[in-house]
């Protein structure tokens, strides 16, 4: 048969089954390109293999159980003229196998691109990860640690941008500049805005783009233990052109990639195995992301109070540079790279600069829980990129620069 609408995977949905002419048995396990032209023109794959076994049988209606080591699911197929004839499923043995919300799957990290003829490679999108839910012509978001946060996101939420009934995708939502690169504070701005109007004028103002990179289950049928290779096939097929979601490309090259991106000053990229299952809510050196960092100098203007651990000691280190003419600009704050023994040792050294007055103008969140340092000692620290308002992301402290 053929069910231009593919298999039920829901009591109460009846699909139209057309019968076709019997085909080869290699039919079965085909996998491939049919040339345009040729009759059933197009790319095919398959979907599930396994068993049938007959319940009932008759001319005008038949019933039936497939099963395989993933699928097992009955249905009964009603003939209502000619060829045609109509399928509804009977009952699903195991669509509730995984646990919902589904966690994402984790990377690991590396300092250099792997080069292993099993990995493809991918931009790191710099947005906000989630797990996006289509079913029953509804499109529902979920943040990384199962929050839904559907309502932050309206452009994402019609089904009609979907080619496929139901589905599970791995993604990442970012907010793109004019030169197509990610911009996250925006995206931030966008998760934490409240409201239904600000909600929908930031949707205007600062759209979002959701990047999709995996698949987990699709039109009924988990697909997390098939290779990254073949879910990605899948995954290409499940979306309508020109629409807000995007497949995220995997390519072969992956210097060649990691170069393009230092260029455009993007994040980095993640190296993946071709050949390997989605681990649900596990981290996996399967996937590997490489970061772009940077190494700068500045001067330590003051540092914040501790807490817990480093209530004795401080929280973070406020930084400055100076411009061309030698005014102080604010760079933020670094609060990892210490341990006890370092935190010590600057914490010693920084009661020797104390000062009652800031030495920058720049207002920060801050400014009644500092100790505010003369602009001396100077370190070393480690950073992805610069935030839009100026200020190292994701700083690391290194040493400090006699």
């Amino acid at each position: 048969w053929a069910i231009p609408k593919g298999l039920p995977h829901s009591k109460g949905v009846k699909r139209l089954a057309i019968r076709t002419e019997d085909h080869p048995m290699k039919y079965l396990t085909f996998e491939g390109t049919i040339p345009k032209g040729a009759y059933g023109a197009g790319d095919m794959w398959v979907y599930t293999s396994g068993e049938i076994e007959w319940i009932e049988k008759s001319e005008k209606k038949y019933k039936f159980r497939l099963v395989s080591k993933d699928y097992n699911r009955s249905f009964q197929l009603y003939r209502t003229k000619n060829a045609q004839w109509l399928i509804e499923l009977s009952a699903n043995y195991d669509f509730d196998s995984i646990a919902l919300p589904i966690k994402p799957m984790l990377a690991g990290v590396r300092k250099q691109v792997p080069t292993d003829s099993k990995y493809i490679y991918e931009i790191k999108w710099d947005g906000i990860r989630c797990i996006i839910y289509l079913a029953d012509e509804k499109v529902q978001i979920f943040s990384r640690s199962g929050r839904e946060i559907s309502d932050k996101f309206p452009e994402l939420l019609d089904p009609e941008m979907f080619d496929v009934e139901s589905g599970i995708f791995d993604s990442e939502i970012v907010s793109l500049d004019e030169q197509g690169r990610p911009v996250f504070s925006q995206v931030i701005s966008r998760m934490h805005t409240t409201g239904k109007k600000s909600i929908e004028r930031l949707m205007h103002k600062s759209p979002v783009v959701g990047y999709l990179f995996d698949c987990i289950m699709l039109d009924g049928k988990y697909i997390s233990k098939e290779p990254l290779y073949k879910r990605q096939a899948w995954l290409n097929v499940a979306l309508k052109a020109g629409k807000a979601y995007r497949v995220s490309e995997a390519i072969t090259d992956g210097k060649a990639l990691y170069k393009a991106t230092k260029q455009m000053e993007l994040e980095g990229i993640i190296a993946k195995d071709k050949d390997a299952p989605y681990y649900i809510g596990e981290r996996s050196d399967a996937w590997v992301k490489i970061k772009h960092r940077s190494i700068e100098e500045c001067y330590i203007a003051g540092y914040t109070a501790g807490k817990g651990d480093r209530s004795d000691l401080f929280g973070a280190m406020h930084l400055l540079k100076a411009d061309d003419d030698g005014e102080w600009i604010y760079m933020g704050k670094v609060g990892t790279g210490f341990d006890a023994d370092k935190m010590q040792a600057l914490f010693d050294q920084f009661q020797s600069y104390i000062i009652d007055k800031k030495a920058f103008d720049t207002p920060t969140d801050d400014d009644r829980n500092s100790v505010w340092l003369k602009p001396i000692l100077r370190c070393e620290i480690q950073y992805a990129s610069l935030a839009n308002t100026g200020v190292y992301r994701e700083p690391v402290f290194l040493k400090l620069i006699e």
